[in-house]
């Protein structure tokens, strides 16, 4: 209680990092979880449990302090921000999907396009030839 907000920044830093870390832990789980036992799964499943519920107390810890010590307009300031970088994180991942989608949207359209080109060359060459072989061969 006896710190002030700066000293708590390497605190709620720390938090955040280890609940970002259990967070990725428990994706990475759930992809790894197949060929799995049922009582390994089991046993992951507890353990991320468990290390989300210590994340959670801790997190509650964390604003108590700045509640108790008088600081609650900075918990309040840092959970809307924090939720303003989750919503601009979210946009802009949402924008880079579309840029890509976009992408390879193009690519195809360029293959496609390509091929279109390459088969009626392959059906109009042939032809302009013969005629040019009739036209010019036509006298003799």
């Amino acid at each position: 209680m006896g710190k002030d907000i700066h000293g708590l920044y390497k605190e709620f830093s720390s938090f955040y990092e280890a609940a970002d870390t259990v967070h990725i832990a428990s994706t990475k789980a759930r992809i790894a979880s197949i060929g799995k036992t049922d009582a390994q799964i089991s046993a992951q499943a507890l353990q991320i449990a468990m290390a989300s519920k210590a994340l959670r107390e801790h997190e509650k810890e964390l604003k108590d302090i700045l509640f108790y010590s008088g600081n609650a307009p900075v918990w309040e300031e840092m959970q809307a921000e924090r939720t303003r970088m989750k919503k601009e994180r979210d946009f802009l991942e949402k924008e880079d999907a579309k840029q890509k989608q976009k992408d390879k949207e193009m690519k195809v359209a360029f293959v496609m396009n390509t091929l279109w080109i390459v088969g009626a060359s392959a059906i109009i060459i042939p032809l302009v030839s013969v005629a040019f072989h009739v036209i010019t061969n036509r006298g003799f």
